[in-house]
């Protein structure tokens, strides 16, 4: 008998979860979602998108004249580095949903995004790589041999599956983008 997609597919949602459970009767943490420090600390496309608006919002914090400039619409006398960072986030995520709300490309309403953020403290990062590295090592100790490599196997799936899971909000938002300028250009057409 052949193999369906039912045998071979498992959901993003529930690599994640799978992990979580082994993770759990495994380390007895005190929270039950401790695992998802694990799997959250790769290298995700909100996690980058996150900390490039961190960034920005941080220079701004750190800037008043550019804070002024930019409340001013005055691009032209933007910190240079500052206009370059803005222009590879509107690059790479312009066109983004973020808190419920869609950004689409207007970087107006992500310029006022910025200066929201930096109108508050500093943000903590939500991954601490030596927390991470710390929680793998951790993790990985509790097995030995084939179990081990089994361990390190299932953890891999769990990030993967956290990050596809989390990076197709990113990827979907923008073929939503893509689908409203279409339905635009076919109302003025």
């Amino acid at each position: 008998m052949g193999t369906s997609v039912e045998d071979e597919f498992i959901p993003f949602a529930h690599g994640a979860r799978l992990f979580g459970q082994v993770y759990n009767d495994t380390m007895h943490p005190s929270g039950p979602y401790e695992f998802t420090d694990l799997l959250g600390g790769t290298n995700m496309a909100s996690m980058q998108r996150n900390e490039m608006l961190a960034e920005m919002a941080e220079k701004i914090r750190q800037n008043p004249s550019l804070e002024r400039q930019i409340k001013d619409q005055d691009r032209a006398t933007w910190d240079s580095e500052f206009a370059n960072m803005f222009e590879i986030f509107m690059k790479k995520f312009g066109e983004f949903t973020f808190s419920n709300s869609y950004y689409g490309k207007n970087s107006e309403r992500i310029i006022e995004l910025l200066l929201e953020m930096a109108s508050h403290g500093s943000a903590k990062k939500r991954f601490d790589p030596d927390r991470v590295k710390q929680l793998t090592e951790e993790f990985l100790s509790r097995f030995k041999g084939d179990k081990k490599d089994f361990a390190a196997e299932l953890l891999d799936l769990g990030r993967a599956s956290y990050r596809l899971r989390d990076d197709d909000n990113i990827y979907l938002g923008r073929i939503g983008s893509q689908v409203r300028a279409a339905v635009q250009e076919g109302r003025t057409a």
